[in-house]
């Protein structure tokens, strides 16, 4: 059922605001219902650990792809300058930001919406200036049609895919719940009544599902009706520093989300990773890795009277 079927009420309106509020068109994949926004957070670009070669598979993929936007969720710089930690950069300022360029160049015309990350407003901080230095730094090196949000700041981004309008909230973040990951998601989610909150900063990939219920309006009923929202992290390209291995932080997992915004007004989360192939180094030389079909995809395919074995052997013979 299609929103425009449908009236709901989630609670008293009490004001309406425009700030912050951005709608953009997207354009369908080739004969498919939905566009796609790739949403990018956590280069750290400088950093030696900075893993450039998974970035630029992800980039070449919305090259390739001129249907997909991009959305940019902050923490571009390393900006280790002005940080207490100790120094792990290989670049300074000048030359992070010559690579940032280098890198997303190419793309500039799918870039839509850039937030600035702590670690961007290391800049801001140095100068003591109140010119957003980071608008400077899009609109000068890559298009001044790229939307950069005030520091610190989230924003609200309207995707319209034919009639249906999807609303988003995507913000940085500043959360210190480096385990619970999900516990600044599902604080915003107390505020932002949007089918999809976005977060970076914790370096991690993955999302979370929430339904709750509410009064909708259905032709001349009043019905309870139940909606979802995902609380999405945008991903990392910082592979493992030694600070978060001093601390014991989370691995991360590299690279951005895709996300799909279908036609009929719902959205869904893909791990472009495993529609590119997922790729791992060691010694020097890249591999890639061969999917691994679980036990369970077979007992709906199999016989259930097969014995475990046969169907070990069975997954083996068939990922090989």
């Amino acid at each position: 059922m299609k929103g425009k079927d449908y009236q709901y009420y989630p609670g008293t309106l009490r004001g309406i605001e425009s700030d912050r509020v951005y709608p953009v068109k997207l354009e369908k994949k080739e004969n498919e219902n939905y566009g796609e926004v790739l949403f990018v957070a956590d280069l750290h670009i400088g950093h030696k650990d900075f893993y450039e070669p998974e970035l630029r598979r992800f980039l070449a993929y919305v090259k390739s792809n001129p249907h997909v936007q991009v959305v940019m969720v902050g923490d571009y710089f390393e900006m280790q300058e002005f940080s207490p930690i100790l120094p792990d950069a290989d670049l300074n300022l000048e030359q992070q930001v010559v690579k940032f360029t280098e890198l997303f160049y190419p793309i500039r015309d799918q870039i839509r919406l850039a937030l600035s990350g702590n670690h961007d407003a290391r800049i801001q901080k140095a100068i003591l200036n109140k010119m957003n230095i980071l608008e400077i730094l899009f609109h000068k090196n890559l298009s001044d049609k790229i939307i950069v949000e005030e520091p610190n700041r989230g924003a609200f981004i309207v995707f319209e895919v034919d009639d249906q309008a999807i609303p988003v909230y995507v913000v940085h973040g500043a959360s210190g719940s480096i385990i619970q990951t999900e516990t600044q998601l599902r604080r915003a989610a107390l505020s932002m009544h949007v089918p999809l909150i976005v977060q970076g900063h914790l370096h991690q990939r993955g999302h979370i599902s929430k339904q709750y219920n509410v009064i909708a309006k259905v032709g001349n009923e009043y019905k309870r009706a139940i909606m979802s929202q995902i609380l999405l992290h945008a991903g990392s390209y910082l592979k493992y520093p030694s600070y978060a291995e001093a601390r014991s932080y989370p691995i991360t997992d590299i690279g951005s989300p895709l996300v799909r915004f279908h036609s009929e007004g719902y959205v869904t989360v893909v791990n472009l990773r495993d529609e590119l192939g997922d790729k791992f180094t060691m010694g020097g030389q890249t591999y890639k890795t061969k999917p691994v079909t679980p036990i369970e995809t077979f007992k709906y395919r199999r016989d259930y009277n097969i014995p475990r074995e046969e169907l070990i052997k069975m997954r083996d013979e068939e990922v090989n």
